[in-house]
């Protein structure tokens, strides 16, 4: 699922495609025929609207949201006026299927970090958290998993359950990528000040 909204986000449309920009996440563009609706999506009136993208596009997430502070009937009337009407015949992806990532690569990921983070945090007598090498460690596998899954066929099939795409979970490593960087980068700032004092 993604849902994005300006100023992280630009639509724009004409006759032949429709393009979303997510700001981290990349672009997704559709021509006519990949999309089989652009609807209204509301959960509260004002606060809470938008325009949801039905599409038909595997590699893609399979719910696409963007929300607006503008009434979504006149983001859909624009949509309209720029040319742009959804063609596509194909049922629309299903996002009914669960969470694409195995639960045992989570459960690895997440035993790695704690016990880690534990010998950081817990198994000093002061038990004041230091972010010292354990922690360090524990930040660079969320990014060297991060990125092994981005760029490593081999490893992203280990981490994916069968079936399923890449497309469908990109946003979500996009956002593991920005935060693991930058916490691998505060957390070795801390430790080389440590050392350099």
């Amino acid at each position: 699922m993604l849902n994005a909204t300006w100023p992280f986000a630009k639509l724009s449309a004409d006759g032949d495609s429709l393009r979303l920009d997510v700001k981290l996440f990349g672009r997704y563009e559709f021509a006519p025929g990949d999309v089989v609706a652009i609807k209204r999506h509301s959960r509260i009136p004002v606060l809470c609207w938008g325009i949801q993208i039905e599409h038909c596009i595997p590699d893609y997430p399979a719910r696409l949201i963007f929300w607006t502070l503008r009434n979504p009937d006149s983001l859909l009337a624009k949509i309209g006026r720029a040319g742009f009407k959804p063609s596509g015949n194909a049922r629309p992806i299903s996002e009914e299927r669960g969470f694409a990532i195995r639960w045992q690569a989570i459960v690895v990921l997440f035993v790695i970090w704690n016990l880690l983070m534990f010998l950081d945090f817990h198994a000093r007598p002061e038990k004041v958290p230091q972010f010292g090498l354990p922690t360090l460690l524990a930040v660079a596998v969320l990014l060297g998993a991060t990125v092994a899954t981005i760029r490593i066929p081999a490893f992203r099939e280990l981490v994916l359950k069968p079936g399923r795409r890449f497309g469908e979970i990109r946003p979500l490593l996009s956002l593991l990528l920005v935060v693991s960087s930058a916490l691998f980068a505060g957390v070795l700032l801390i430790n080389i000040l440590r050392i350099t004092r």
